[in-house]
């Protein structure tokens, strides 16, 4: 094994146990160094996920975004972010917990318009070839998070229909949360039927609407003054209380009454 090797396995047991950022930092510098890297591609082979180099490299990338997210230090992973831009065609193919961790960042530093243009690179990245796979809901739920915390439902929405391929329970939670906290509980109520329709349609057990979805919805209704916001608040209520979530006949009359 060679030394790059075994300093990819270092700085990735180092982020994963998530204290030693300045540590990690500080041995891919002194290997960049040591090795004087020159950072250029491959013409032969312009598929960068394929170029063992920038797959190692990206690695290390990865492993100093991880253990700074966990850190909570928002401009350690910009500034890493900038150094990477620098790369052939400034990509390099980051693995999924790295890149859930960039999302995770600009969502805490509540940027969403920042977290869904990586989503777009990144969607971009693999339509030419130069990643291995799409983003998956899973990073895509992250962006629906922003959204929420910025108190937009629309953009949410919006996002949900043109980029999620195969939305869970979670992507739609995180549609009605968006709205309830903008205030429109209506929507909010639309998206959740939406969820009962789906997996109605769609019995597949990331899709089983949850507690959570009705949770916000009461909490939503009951900042409502309106009388039918009330009498939503109370329906929905004893939706919850009997149990009608609890298997897919239940959740096909739930839809049958709505």
């Amino acid at each position: 094994m060679c030394s790059s090797d075994l300093l990819a396995i270092v700085m990735q047991a180092f982020a994963e146990e998530g204290s030693q950022a300045h540590v990690i930092e500080e041995l891919f510098l002194h290997f960049q160094n040591e090795q004087a890297l020159n950072h250029v591609s491959n013409e032969q082979n312009p598929s960068q996920f394929c170029d063992e180099e920038n797959v190692l490299l990206a690695e290390m990338y990865g492993s100093m975004i991880i253990a700074w997210s966990k850190q909570g230090n928002i401009e350690r992973i910009k500034y890493w972010l900038m150094e990477m831009e620098k790369y052939p065609d400034g990509f390099l193919p980051l693995n999924l917990a790295a890149q859930i961790a960039i999302v995770k960042m600009y969502s805490k530093a509540r940027d969403p318009i920042k977290a869904e243009q990586y989503i777009n690179e990144l969607d971009l990245a693999f339509e030419v070839g130069r990643l291995i796979a799409p983003p998956d809901t899973i990073i895509c739920n992250k962006v629906l998070d922003a959204w929420a915390k910025k108190n937009n439902g629309g953009k949410a929405a919006a996002f949900f229909e043109c980029i999620i391929k195969e939305p869970d329970a979670i992507s739609y939670n995180m549609v009605i949360n968006a709205y309830a906290r903008q205030g429109k509980v209506e929507k909010a109520e639309q998206w959740a039927c939406r969820l009962i329709a789906s997996f109605c349609d769609t019995p597949i057990e990331s899709r089983r609407p949850q507690l959570a979805t009705f949770t916000v919805l009461l909490a939503a209704w009951r900042r409502s003054k309106a009388c039918s916001g009330t009498c939503s608040c109370r329906r929905y209520r004893e939706r919850v209380l009997a149990g009608h979530m609890d298997d897919l006949s239940n959740c096909c009359d739930v839809r049958a009454r709505s």
